[in-house]
């Protein structure tokens, strides 16, 4: 069990509330092993003080978007010691239905937690297996045309099955509604050779008595079953197809984070970029961008013009001579950097404003020229007009920048000597010597700095940037 788990049941208990795993304890084991998510009844009426202790063994609540968010369930997560997520679902409401819109409640919350049962073993309460059969009946009527023809419900009713030690119906009020239902629940009680065909039979009688319980009218269930269903499908198809992040997850609920990874050359940045960014946006959105001026997170006009001329192009001797960076060739080169500095800067400020994640591969910095995405043309001005209109919008683009302010930069720290074997042909020893200092002097201004050691594996290295940016969202320094 993670540690994490462990804990979230010691606060149950110690705070003495009513709460049971409620659905699915077939697979106890692996919820309990951050495998799956928790999905736990909790008593509404304590809902302040079990959402206030969340906060204090390191649970954080997050937005979930309208279409993929129901009344009664809350969305809370944690990052385990181990670095294992762990995805609590706080119902205070039994909400059942579709894939797509639970547009069904049962009111009877009070009754399931009061016959739950406790596990001594793994120290947590589960839903009476009478209770969680009667509620995989409901469901499952709802979810699919004939439930018993499928394999998995198939086996998680027999697992509940034999869990059933005596008859503990008390649910006559509930029956006199549903006469289907008890009837079905009979059925599979009694019976140790099931005729499937007539479960699946009064499985739509069910249905069709089921509606008394609705939260929508037909029309809008339908209406809104196609509108979720069609937007979890855009979703899904960005994620995977288009590797777009930014939308359809949880949004930070205490407002966006600006993260920047900074570093010499070979200190990883960009990789651990791309794990934070794989590994963050399985539980919320993350906006991903580039402010530096190199070949990754370029443009495509800016990629084809190091095809051409080689990733060295941005930075040639030639850029060395002050006379030479005043030319209007390297201007407009800057000036092609700047459009896609620009975009990245501004796509960071607004998914930070609607609540995303935002990792930035560098940030931009006023006090160093010419290295450390510092201004490329800081020299007095040029009478050059394209060169002059250039270092303007270079100028403001640092002073945005500096207003903008990341929430954390995170200092990737490696030894020059380690940066020239793993990056033999950008710099050279002086160079990454030279770059290594100045990256200890460089402090940005309005935000919290942590400096980790990047010549260490990458897991390791990894596994302590994914704590610093959980312990930002959490406010847990």
């Amino acid at each position: 069990m993670l540690k994490k788990i462990s804990e979230l049941f010691e606060l149950f208990q110690e705070n003495q509330i009513d709460y049971c795993h409620w659905k699915s304890t077939n697979h106890l084991n692996a919820t309990l092993n951050g495998n799956t998510d928790i999905d736990i009844l909790v008593d509404n009426s304590k809902s302040n003080l079990l959402e206030t202790q969340l906060l204090t063994i390191g649970f954080e609540r997050f937005e979930t978007v309208n279409l993929r968010s129901y009344p009664g369930i809350h969305d809370y997560i944690c990052l385990d010691s181990s670095g294992t997520w762990v995805h609590l679902h706080l119902h205070y409401n039994l909400n059942l239905g579709d894939r797509w819109v639970k547009a069904f409640h049962y009111p009877i919350e009070k009754r399931v937690l009061s016959r739950s049962l406790y596990l001594e073993d793994t120290n947590t309460k589960i839903v009476n297996p009478y209770d969680e059969l009667m509620m995989l009946c409901l469901r499952m009527c709802l979810k699919f045309k004939n439930p018993f023809n499928d394999k998995l419900v198939k086996e998680e009713m027999f697992f509940i099955k034999t869990n059933i030690k005596a008859d503990t119906n008390d649910y006559d009020d509930l029956y006199d509604i549903l006469p289907s239902l008890k009837l079905l629940m009979k059925t599979i009680l009694i019976n140790s050779n099931l005729d499937f065909k007539k479960l699946n039979k009064l499985s739509k009688s069910l249905r069709k008595e089921l509606v008394v319980f609705r939260r929508y009218n037909f029309v809008a269930f339908k209406y809104l079953s196609l509108k979720r269903k069609v937007y979890r499908y855009y979703i899904e198809f960005r994620r995977r197809f288009i590797k777009e992040f930014s939308i359809g997850r949880r949004k930070i609920s205490n407002g966006g984070k600006i993260i920047a990874i900074v570093g010499i050359d070979g200190s990883g940045k960009t990789s651990i970029v791309s794990e934070m960014q794989y590994f963050y946006s399985r539980q919320m959105n993350v906006t991903r961008v580039f402010l530096g001026n190199g070949k990754s997170g370029a443009s495509w006009y800016r990629k084809l013009i190091f095809n051409f001329y080689g990733t060295k192009f941005k930075n040639s001797k030639e850029g060395k001579s002050t006379k030479k960076r005043k030319s209007t060739f390297y201007a407009l080169w800057i000036l092609l950097c700047l459009f896609d500095k620009e975009s990245n800067l501004k796509k960071a400020i607004k998914a930070r404003a609607n609540g995303n994640l935002v990792l930035s591969d560098r940030w931009p910095q006023d006090k160093i020229s010419g290295t450390f995405d510092g201004a490329r043309l800081d020299f007095e001005m040029s009478k050059n007009f394209i060169v002059r209109y250039v270092q303007n919008r270079e100028l403001k683009f640092l002073k945005l920048s500096k207003l903008i302010s990341p929430d954390l930069v995170i200092k990737l720290k490696i030894d020059p000597e380690v940066s020239i074997i793993r990056k033999p042909n950008e710099l050279s020893l002086s160079e990454a010597k030279s770059n290594s200092s100045y990256l200890d002097e460089l402090v940005w201004n309005k935000c919290r700095h942590d400096i980790i050691n990047a010549n260490n594996d990458f897991l390791t290295v990894s596994e302590s940037v994914k704590q610093k940016i959980w312990e930002l969202i959490t406010n847990n320094f």
